[in-house]
């Protein structure tokens, strides 16, 4: 079981940094937009020429929100302790 369990905690460790890794750029690109509202007299048109890749990465946003909630809900049903899943008796001793 010990293979397993270190399996699963190296699946985990990967995740968690791969997810760190991405979201930070994603929520610099999705914040992109209103940042160049801001400059003046270019801004709007910046903005304009910008929006199809900060829609993008507002998707991207919303697709690792979801993951973070589906690993948040394993770990609240108990999946993360990992061990023996004890079988159901279907006989009669």
């Amino acid at each position: 079981m010990g293979f397993f369990s270190d399996l699963w905690s190296g699946i985990k460790s990967v995740a968690g940094q791969v997810y760190d890794a991405v979201r930070k750029p994603v929520d610099f690109i999705a914040g992109a937009g209103e940042h160049l509202k801001k400059i003046p007299v270019i801004g709007n048109a910046l903005s304009t020429f910008a929006s199809p890749l900060t829609n993008l990465a507002k998707t991207v946003q919303g697709g690792l929100n979801t993951a973070k909630d589906v690993a948040e809900v394993g770990k609240a049903i108990g999946l993360q302790r990992g061990g023996m899943v004890p079988m159901k008796k279907t006989y009669q001793a």
